[in-house]
């Protein structure tokens, strides 16, 4: 039922990829190290896996939401280190498994296995609004300025909803099966969504309309007869440019396309399990992604990975 079941700090594999991208004006951000990278801080107290994780940057806090349906968060003391020193607040959020969580500046929204959408304005320990999906919620997203919320699940379609007056905008179709990732476009102008189809989706935010659909991997070569397995998708990404999309799926590869017209750019070769999270570099320089390993076992199709 779930798309992704992962620690707190888990010890999955991650590949780190330098992309040669049209690149988005500088970032004045610390250079990446790979070799000086060192872990800092593992907490084994959370009582309940978690199942996905967010970081609220407005308000300085990390967020996990986990299978027993709450939200376990850490705060930023005053003049102490986030990593190191902050202590961990337990929130009663959903009646199920929390699916997925996500934040944009100062806003949070939590997702559950209860059809239900959670609106957050931390450090209230109390959801700010309700919304019903009326359907079970495998991904969600914010846009960058918090204004529409993206939930997709079960009714293999993505809800679009105003976060200011708490209604649903816009249902998009045309998925056949069950949708596991959304994403918005930086500027929030395109969101893009997959899951069980094998489909890589794209609609304009805005009006509704869908810019193009194609496979969620390497188009296979011309006069080939039979179709390639799905692609189960699992994880998208849009580079800070909007003009690349990054996916992860069933394959263990990740695959870039165009974001204007879906084209296939290439694929990115170094998992051996399917990739389940993705995440650009605000320099655009660079793409971290998170794979299950090949020997992990996670059940029927419908779970997808761990």
């Amino acid at each position: 039922m779930y798309p992704r079941r992962v620690g707190l700090f888990f010890g999955a594999a991650f590949l780190l990829a330098g992309l040669a991208l049209a690149q988005p004006a500088k970032v004045d951000l610390p250079a990446i190290n790979t070799a000086n990278a060192k872990l800092a801080r593992s907490d084994d107290k959370p009582g309940s896996p978690a199942t996905s994780l967010a970081f609220v940057e407005g308000k300085n806090l990390v967020v996990a939401g986990c299978e027993d349906g709450k939200l376990r968060v850490w705060a930023r003391e005053k003049d102490k280190d986030l990593l190191v020193d902050a202590k961990m607040e337990t929130l009663n959020a959903h009646k199920g498994v929390v699916t997925a969580v996500s934040a944009s500046g100062s806003a949070l929204v939590s997702a559950g296995s209860d059809g239900k959408l959670l609106l957050w304005s931390p450090p209230s320990d109390k959801p700010a609004a309700t919304l019903d999906a009326k359907t079970t919620i495998q991904g969600v997203a914010l846009s960058s300025d918090g204004k529409v919320l993206a939930s997709v699940g079960d009714d293999n379609a993505v809800q679009l909803w105003d976060t200011a007056t708490k209604a649903q905008s816009k249902k998009l179709t045309g998925p056949t099966d069950w949708l596991l990732a959304v994403a918005f476009s930086q500027d929030g102008k395109f969101v893009a969504a997959g899951g069980h189809d094998g489909k890589l989706w794209l609609w304009e935010t805005a009006s509704g309309k869908k810019v193009f659909d194609v496979l969620s991997q390497q188009p296979p070569p011309a006069g080939t007869k039979t179709p390639p397995e799905p692609n189960v998708v699992y994880a998208l990404a849009f580079s800070p440019d909007g003009k690349t999309i990054a996916l992860g799926g069933a394959s263990p590869q990740v695959f870039l396309f165009q974001a204007n017209d879906g084209k296939f750019v290439r694929a990115l070769g170094g998992h051996t399990g399917a990739v389940t999270s993705l995440a650009f570099h605000p320099s655009g320089n660079y793409l971290v992604s998170r794979a299950r390993t090949a020997a992990s076992a996670c059940g029927t199709r419908r779970p997808g990975p761990c």
